[in-house]
């Protein structure tokens, strides 16, 4: 890797860029699972061959994104000898701009001289991912697993706090909050499945910082879920960063209290948003009209004239593991309370309504129920029609979504032609007609796809107009 092109053999520029670029393109194209992280890639070598040659032309292309994953003793001898590599040549780590961690709190042999002087040597870094399965206490029995390894969260915890750091992603581990209060760089924040806890030197009263130390303040975009997420805010009862010029939000909403507890907490502080995303992350079975609630509810008023692109993404769990489902509300709650009226400066609603069905059992009849006036299909008509309350609203978009399990046969999946046929052909007139009119766009979409184990599959970003 210290070679330079005075040494090699004469070629012209062209050439050299040419292969560099074919080499690591296609290794982006043969990688399907992870595309981008190159260090633990079988192409590995082929690179080392080309970069032998042009280097240090390749170093930048080879180093630009890496993973560091320790799932095994094995894998935590990959990422040793990567950290050596750095040991050895420390200018290589001014490359590396994308860093993803994973599992590194899982295996001692990761903790090494070299890992920590590698992870310091990357001061240029733009995004960083933390996902540390096991570093909860689900798995290791300590509340703050990262107190096992303390040089190598000290180090993690530095290259979070770059200044210039864009983009933050932490996910399946307990995170001390003053670790997050000295991140001030990101404008983009994930924070998946992480337990949220209040550390000995946090438990007594300390004073405010001022407007310019107020953590995570240059946040635009944020990003939560996972249980332990949820439950250490309601324990908390409060999100303890500043998120009140968070432009777009993203949240999994689950059927758990705190779940919802959380969502009252953030959205009550969020008052300058423009783009919002709710999932609600568990199927739900059987709805009673009595637990039906708006997911708007807690919006802060500040966000009412705001507010210009909208996603409500709910989900229906059909199958005969319980009595016969009775879907009150296809949508969920959206409409009801009123809320979503208050939304004047609306652009774009984009609505999700899937059904689950795990088994081959008969429920076409369930999903289009002679339901009452009140809780209907028609309730998005009498929204996107109403001109005076939504004068911005030019933008419909109403997907039916419906996901098979393994049992599924031949009799569940004639479903998704039923919702095509019955649904969309012999509703929604209202909207069609300010489509053809020019008045509205509107797109109906069907999706169908099977859930298989473990399947992850790339989506866009619901938040890409937000621009950090």
């Amino acid at each position: 890797m210290t070679s330079s092109l005075t040494t090699g053999p004469k070629f012209p520029q062209e050439v050299i860029d040419q292969i560099i670029d074919a080499t690591v393109s296609s290794l982006e194209v043969d990688r399907i699972e992870y595309p981008s992280w190159n260090v633990q890639d079988p192409s590995i070598d082929s690179l080392c061959l080309v970069a032998k040659t042009f280097a240090p032309r390749t170093q930048s292309h080879i180093f630009k994104r890496i993973r560091i994953a320790t799932y095994n003793y094995a894998s935590a001898q990959r990422a040793t000898r990567f950290a050596n590599l750095i040991a050895a040549s420390p200018q290589l780590a001014q490359h590396v701009q994308h860093l993803w961690f994973q599992n590194g709190f899982c295996i001692r042999q990761v903790e090494t001289d070299n890992m920590i002087f590698a992870l310091k040597k990357m001061q240029n870094l733009a995004t960083v991912v933390l996902d540390c399965i096991g570093a909860t206490t689900s798995i290791w029995g300590d509340p703050l697993n990262t107190r096992l390894f303390p040089r190598l969260a000290l180090a993690l915890a530095g290259i979070c706090q770059l200044p210039w750091l864009n983009e933050l992603c932490i996910g399946e581990i307990t995170v001390p909050l003053s670790a997050l209060r000295a991140v001030k760089g990101p404008t983009v924040l994930k924070i998946k499945n992480c337990y949220l806890e209040v550390g000995p030197d946090e438990e007594t009263s300390s004073p405010s910082p001022s407007p310019n130390e107020l953590p995570l303040q240059k946040v635009r975009k944020l990003y939560l879920s996972g249980l332990d997420t949820y439950e250490s805010i309601s324990k908390l009862d409060s999100f303890p960063y500043d998120v009140s010029s968070v432009l777009g939000f993203l949240m999994d909403i689950g059927p758990s209290s705190s779940s919802h507890n959380a969502e009252r907490i953030i959205l009550g502080q969020m008052r300058k948003l423009k783009v919002l995303c709710l999932h609600s992350a568990v199927p739900i079975t059987i709805e009673d009209a009595s637990f039906i609630k708006s997911p708007l509810k807690h919006l802060n008023p500040g966000s009412f004239s705001t507010l210009t692109h909208f996603t409500w993404c709910h989900s229906f769990d059909i199958s005969v593991h319980s009595p016969l489902p009775i879907i009150v509300d296809p949508y969920g709650g959206l409409f009801v309370e009123n809320t979503l009226w208050k939304l004047s400066s609306l652009e774009e609603l984009a609505i999700q309504v899937s059904f689950y069905i795990g088994d081959d059992s008969d429920v076409t009849p369930v999903i289009l129920p002679d339901v009452s006036e009140t809780y209907g299909w028609g309730q998005l008509e009498a929204v996107a029609s109403s001109r005076r309350c939504f004068p911005r609203l030019h933008s419909v978009v109403l997907t039916i979504g419906v996901e098979f399990g393994h049992r599924a046969g031949p009799k569940a999946r004639n479903l998704s032609g039923h919702v095509t046929r019955d649904l969309f052909q012999n509703h929604f007139r209202e909207l069609k007609n300010l489509h053809e009119q020019g008045e509205l766009e509107v797109l109906f979409r069907t999706q169908e796809r099977d859930v298989v184990y473990g399947e992850e599959e790339p989506e866009e970003d619901p938040l890409w107009r937000i621009n950090g």
